[in-house]
């Protein structure tokens, strides 16, 4: 009886001071989390305005964004502004300034993982214009605190002109609970 008795003694004391116990495998993914993200890319920008020759051009640009997990599920509404008004463009209107709202749906959990991009995007620099964004890519996640990532983009927008937008970028995200 004593025997039995030491022994659930000793079973609660070890299960009472045992350590948290962590998950088997380490977890990537970005669940309660948001933080900010900054990319360079380059895009070969249309913009077709009434009245006008048409221009296209590649430029250079910086984008930063905020994202944040919307759904507890480890996809992020991603908020950005994208500044393209580096090197040359093949004369005409230009997109400068553009800002985008985009649902970022992650596939997977590992540090390696592949993202859809879905959401609208606008520019308004000369010429106001919106419509929507499509985009894929690939991000490596360090840590769920941070990661870099490559992307590929699609833009179309119709208002005071017709500017479309194809683009490949690489970025920085960093990630708070």
């Amino acid at each position: 009886m004593k025997g039995r008795l030491l022994a659930a003694l000793l079973a609660a004391g070890a299960a009472v001071s045992a350590p948290a116990v962590r998950a088997l495998e380490p977890r990537f993914d970005h669940r309660d989390e948001a933080g900010p993200s900054v990319e360079v890319g380059v895009s070969s920008d249309t913009v077709n305005a009434r009245g006008e020759p048409g221009a296209t051009g590649a430029v250079a640009s910086v984008r930063l964004a905020w994202s944040f997990d919307v759904a507890g599920e480890g996809s992020e509404l991603v908020t950005g502004l994208r500044y393209a008004g580096f090197g040359t463009h093949g004369g005409g209107e230009r997109i400068r300034w553009a800002a985008d709202t985009r649902y970022r749906a992650f596939f997977g959990t590992e540090e390696w993982k592949t993202f859809l991009d879905f959401g609208l995007w606008g520019s308004f620099s000369t010429r106001i214009a919106a419509g929507p964004l499509v985009g894929m890519g690939v991000v490596y996640d360090w840590s769920r605190g941070g990661g870099v990532y490559a992307a590929a983009s699609l833009a179309t927008a119709l208002g005071q002109a017709r500017e479309v937008s194809l683009g490949v970028a690489v970025g920085l995200q960093l990630r708070f609970e």
